[in-house]
């Protein structure tokens, strides 16, 4: 007669608890009789033992920004020169299975250094852009992710790189709705407070302040063309801001609508900034040849 202890299956029914009260008798006999029977049930059930108290454990969730930091992480590497490489088919060549130890491979490295640090850093051999960043943070503001890594008393707060020092935020047409803190500038959120409830038209900015030498008057308005974006710059005493929108934003308006509400976008002729196109940014280099 076949031993039902070398069939895993049987003896999982077994530990179940499945079967009819005389079959479980016959098996319980069994389990008595033979050790080694024995010894391959018992190796089961602390196996599950293992799992189940593994399933009353509470692991700690990941940070609310570590989507953040990662799509941080990524525009910092393509800014650098190290996007995607498109190949494509090219690349079906390889194998599979080296492929799929690799991401797994660069996922526990990525899993061990986040549980001891709590926190995904970039490389600071990558150069901050102004630019990038304020479209990061509207980007992440579209999908309800606001930069909250600010230090009490730091850029965030007071000094030139304050976003509470843009005079829309000091006349109240805009207020401040997150903010981090990041190579001596400040990484924020702006939103419009004369839209009310309607979100469709809170119109998020994404806004970067970084300190400026004070010399550059605030009547010329920069703006650069990214990928459905535009950037603006201006400068104004000792800082320079940082606002990206939507193209469709200021599309068909005139390009005040950026910041202001309608009531002055309405008016150009109150604000008499002077907008110039700057070279548009590439964020990935142009194919080798």
């Amino acid at each position: 007669m076949t031993d039902w202890t070398t069939n895993p299956l049987e003896r999982a029914r077994y530990l179940d608890g499945e079967g009819a009260p005389d079959e479980r008798a016959v098996r319980a006999a069994d389990l008595l009789r033979d050790t080694a029977a024995r010894a391959r049930v018992d190796a089961d059930a602390r196996f599950l033992a293992v799992v189940r108290r593994a399933a009353t454990v509470v692991a700690p969730a990941p940070s609310d920004l570590l989507a953040a930091r990662v799509r941080r992480a990524l525009s910092a590497d393509r800014a650098a020169g190290f996007p995607s490489t498109g190949a494509g088919d090219a690349r079906r060549t390889r194998p599979r299975l080296v492929t799929i130890a690799a991401t797994f491979a660069a996922f526990a490295v990525g899993t061990a250094l986040w549980a001891t640090s709590g926190r995904v850093t970039t490389s600071t051999a990558v150069p901050f852009d102004p630019r990038l960043a304020a479209i990061e943070a509207y980007r992440d503001a579209k999908v309800g992710v606001l930069p909250v890594d600010a230090l009490p008393g730091g850029t965030c707060e007071d000094g030139t790189s304050s976003p509470h020092r843009f005079p829309l935020v000091t006349s109240g047409e805009v207020s401040v709705e997150g903010c981090r803190e990041q190579d001596g500038a400040s990484v924020a959120v702006l939103r419009r407070t004369d839209a009310g409830a309607d979100a469709s038209a809170r119109n998020e900015t994404g806004f970067v302040v970084v300190p400026a030498d004070g010399k550059s008057a605030a009547t010329d308005v920069g703006f650069t063309r990214v990928d459905g974006l535009m950037v603006f710059d201006v400068s104004i005493g000792r800082a320079k801001y940082y606002l990206a929108t939507p193209y469709v934003a200021v599309a068909g308006t005139p390009m005040c609508a950026a910041c202001h509400g309608p009531a002055r976008a309405d008016h150009p002729e109150r604000n008499p900034h002077r907008f110039f196109e700057r070279a548009p940014l590439v964020l990935t280099p142009a194919p080798r040849k």
